[in-house]
């Protein structure tokens, strides 16, 4: 299942990424630690699967996220 901006965002805040900046609708991020800069689009409801794996390029794992109907059952 593809992630969200939402979602992507909140990833990368929990691994040390702070907002530095917004240019229209995207949001630019950084890691102080790393040096590792990257923006994320917030227009669009899914993430294309290539922006998720230039993210992994930044040194951050994808987060296992549980599909919609196990999380409703739990």
């Amino acid at each position: 299942m593809p992630m969200t901006s939402r979602e992507m965002i909140r990833h990368l805040k929990k691994n040390g990424f702070k907002i530095i900046g917004q240019n229209g609708s995207h949001i630019k991020m950084r890691n102080d630690k790393t040096g590792h800069q990257t923006e994320v689009p917030y227009h669009c409801t899914d993430l294309k699967k290539g922006l998720e794996q230039a993210i992994a390029y930044c040194g951050i794992q994808r987060p296992i996220l549980r599909s919609k109907t196990a999380a409703m059952r739990s």
